[in-house]
């Protein structure tokens, strides 16, 4: 299970659903405007927008330029009608072109800033006291470019006409754009580069202006600057932003890096070196080349990452953090890595802490100490606050569960304690298999414990759910599924524990269906009882408790399982009978009767009157309505036979009752009311018997003479 972080994602979640129904706010809103016509379009961003929101300074000018290019370009929501405010559209371009104008002008300025070394801070002057002003951005030994810039009545600096009709800058626009489209169309024979990382210049470019956040770049884009390939996957993305952020201090305040000596050429032939340091190494870029698109970018090599991270804590100690301080960029990135962002808090104000011993900066020992201190005080929260809500669950449930909130209580420590030592781990250490080892730890630790608090969860809902009186539909169907939802549970576990350590989950599930089907095929009763399970979940033929009847068994009830149904037999035996019987073979629940049938024959003598007959008759009908258990509106006493040595009276009642018990008591006192009505009515009952006659016959004369 390779998470984007648990943690990050409860961290984050609800503000990227914020900025989810922002975007499709805004979405809506600039699909309807498309539909108008290019006037009105101009004519409501110039309503909308002001200069006081665009272009109050030179930079904030440069800025909103090229942060709405960069989103335009990339297909993401961007206000574009700020270009109006941004660039001086010459009386000569026609109302219905303007649009096209700004368009095609802000594309040919952002390409062209694009590849010129500048700092927007050092290079572009904030405030200018004339209306017109020329600003000359690029290294004298590189790519310089001017622009000429004029402030409007409302005081808001735009790029003046004279800059979109600058011969040179389209020249060197449509050179910079044919060698950018060759480079980065995949559709085209040769090599392909990724637009952003497409030569050393362009990707140390890449990496500042994501570290400072300028430009539209992110600190993810930073990352994608470093060859992360010979790292684990599980830490590519928590030390991929740490490790830009370092690298980017380090090549800014301790490498004699000079951004015009960096080839704009993707297809420079050497590796550009950008610090040597005997103690550390070396920081290098080379071209990466990825596997599964085989687009190319240049990018830090693997062991200049091993040396940003091994270095970095030093040359803070030794001077680095005073000169980020002064250079105002230590705190620029509100989406810095905890590491920064506590390392930087610590040498702002106790910069006492950066001292290192044994290794590690003091701060760091006391995050140790702080975790060594509040894990015992976490676990003891833990263990109160399910103690508690165990009692308010004893006080709703009477019954006796096999499974409390209790049983918790292990599982939420593990998982817990070991989330914050994580949390500190990541805080303290930046090795990378020291980091591969502490979340493959923790991503096997919340998998097993998920496993098995979802187990104990289960248990306890279906045992609260089924109540004290399990012999029902309810409690059957509960059971039957709790037990299906644990066996999920257990080989969605083992699915994840498998893609843990390297396996792809999507094989292993199609395995699993394979493996399903061999099964199938090869375990036919397996199958026929699970559908038979399902059988019993649909129809109800039974519930636990219920006496019933199947082939040659006979008994109540006890368990529904999986494969079997456990049967107690009124001889104590347990019986389990395949849940496939139940599909072919008919199921007689005696436990549904509504009444239960007596049917018996009382035989009276062939001497007894016809009227003491029928006296007799009516005074055991008065026995079944007068009995308590017996049903009143349908039974039957009648003289229903002969026989050989008796008159029969068929007997034909219902007992109302489910109990066997009370059955048998309604019976018994049923049976001494007919004996004692027979006794006094003298009535007498009739036994079988049979009649032999015995005569003597003369033997035949034959016989007499022979003897």
């Amino acid at each position: 299970m390779h998470r984007k972080s648990l943690y990050t994602l409860l961290k984050t979640g609800g503000l990227l659903a914020v900025l989810t129904l922002c975007c499709a706010v805004f979405a809506s809103q600039s699909h309807s405007s498309s539909q108008n016509t290019s006037e009105s379009i101009q004519r409501e961003t110039l309503k909308k927008s002001t200069p006081a929101e665009t272009g109050r300074n030179l930079q904030q000018t440069f800025e909103t330029l090229t942060n709405t290019m960069f989103k335009y370009e990339r297909g993401l929501q961007g206000d574009v009608s700020l270009l109006y405010n941004l660039i001086e559209v010459p009386s000569s371009v026609k109302a219905n072109f303007r649009d096209q104008y700004l368009i095609s002008t802000a594309n040919r300025l952002y390409l062209i800033l694009q590849n010129i070394d500048y700092d927007p801070e050092e290079d572009i002057p904030e405030n200018v006291s004339d209306s017109r002003t020329n600003i000359t951005l690029g290294r004298q030994d590189g790519l310089q470019v001017t622009f000429q810039m004029t402030r409007t009545q409302g005081g808001q600096w735009r790029f003046a006409a004279e800059t979109a009709d600058n011969t040179e800058l389209k020249i060197l626009h449509k050179e910079l754009k044919d060698k950018y489209e060759k480079l980065s169309r995949a559709d085209m024979e040769g090599d392909t580069f990724e637009p952003d990382l497409m030569s050393p210049y362009r990707t140390v470019r890449t990496l500042f202006n994501g570290v400072l956040g300028q430009g539209g770049f992110t600190l993810d884009d930073a990352a994608q600057t470093l060859d992360l390939s010979k790292l684990d996957p599980l830490v590519r993305k928590p030390l991929g932003r740490f490790i830009a952020v370092a690298l980017y201090r380090i090549l800014k305040f301790r490498s004699p890096l000079n951004m015009a000596q960096l080839s704009a050429c993707p297809q420079y032939e050497k590796s550009p070196i950008l610090l040597i340091d005997p103690k550390y190494g070396v920081i290098s870029m080379h071209v990466f080349k990825d596997p599964e698109t085989g687009i190319k970018a240049w990018k830090f090599t693997p062991g200049s990452l091993q040396v940003a991270t091994k270095s970095y804590d030093a040359y803070m100690s030794e001077g680095m953090s005073e000169r980020l301080q002064k250079e105002r960029t230590m705190h620029v990135g509100k989406d810095y890595p905890i590491q920064i962002q506590v390392d930087d808090w610590v040498l702002k104000n106790i910069p006492e802490l950066e001292k290192i011993i044994l290794g590690l900066a003091i701060w760091k020992w006391c995050v140790l100490a702080f975790l060594l201190i509040l894990s015992p005080i976490l676990l003891w929260l833990v263990r109160f606050i399910i103690q508690r809500t165990g009692g308010i669950t004893r006080n709703l449930n009477a019954q006796n569960l096999s499974r409390r909130p209790e049983s918790l209580i292990l599982p939420l420590q593990i998982i817990l304690v070991g989330w914050l030592w994580l949390q500190g781990i990541m805080l303290v250490e930046t090795n990378p298999n020291l980091l591969k080892f502490a979340l493959l730890l923790l991503d096997f630790l919340m998998i097993i414990t998920t496993v098995w608090i979802s187990w104990i969860v289960v248990e306890f809902v279906s045992q609260l759910l089924m109540g004290a009186d399990r012999s029902n539909v309810k409690g059957t169907v509960i059971l039957v599924v709790s037990r299906i939802v644990k066996i999920a549970l257990v080989v969605s576990g083992l699915v994840y524990l498998a893609s843990l350590f390297g396996q792809d989950s999507s094989r292993i599930l199609t395995a699993l269906g394979i493996g399903g089907v061999a099964l199938a095929l090869a375990g036919k009763d397996t199958v026929e009882n699970i559908f038979g399970t399902f059988m019993i979940l649909s129809t109800n033929p039974f519930s636990i408790g219920d006496w019933i009847k199947v082939d040659d068994f006979e008994g109540t009830v006890e368990n529904v399982g999986i494969r079997s149904t456990a049967i107690r037999t009124f001889y104590n035996s347990l019986v389990n009978v395949p849940n496939a019987t139940f599909i072919k073979t008919p199921v007689d629940n005696m436990g549904k009767r509504v009444y239960r049938r007596y049917k018996s024959t009382i035989r009276v003598n062939y001497h007894t009157p016809p009227d003491l007959i029928v006296s007799f008759m009516e005074g055991i009908r008065k026995l079944v309505l007068d009995h308590p258990l017996t049903r009143k509106d349908y039974f039957h006493i009648r003289l229903n036979d002969f026989s050989h040595s008796s008159l029969e009276i068929l007997v034909y009642i219902f007992f109302n009752t489910d109990d066997w018990t009370l059955e048998l008591e309604g019976r018994e006192r049923f049976i001494l009311g007919v004996v004692k009505l027979a006794e006094t009515m003298g009535v007498q009952f009739a036994f079988p018997r049979q009649n032999v006659t015995l005569t003597q016959e003369k033997a035949p004369e034959s016989i007499l003479k022979t003897s």
